[in-house]
């Protein structure tokens, strides 16, 4: 049982991880920064349920697209670095903006990533 379950939890992993290979990587590398600037900012505002379950919808989707990026073959190491001070410059660039804005930036990313 426990096997079927593991095979199955892979499938659906490297599906969602084939999938967002076909994004730009750049998209990716701003998109985890959103999500974590997102969640973070709920982490300090509030404790209520709905941003509990907010929080772990934010770190499950940046979990799933850190992997997605980290496994991506077709990226030379320069991408590598390049795709570091994207998310970088993006997390700096979030934080200067309003709570509803990193929210709104953050639900786009599902969009975009196809989540």
């Amino acid at each position: 049982m426990r096997k079927v379950a593991f095979v199955a939890a892979l499938a659906s992993l490297t599906a969602v991880t084939a999938a967002q290979a076909r994004v730009d990587f750049r998209v990716q590398a701003r998109c985890i920064a959103a999500y974590e600037v997102a969640a973070s900012q709920l982490e300090s505002d509030s404790a209520n349920a709905g941003a509990k379950k907010r929080i772990a919808k934010l770190d499950a989707a940046r979990e799933r697209t850190s992997l997605a990026l980290a496994t991506r073959t077709d990226l030379s190491p320069a991408d590598s670095r390049a795709s570091q001070q994207e998310r970088k410059a993006e997390e700096a660039r979030l934080d200067k903006l309003a709570p509803a804005a990193v929210q709104a930036a953050a639900d786009n990313c599902d969009s975009q990533l196809g989540l």
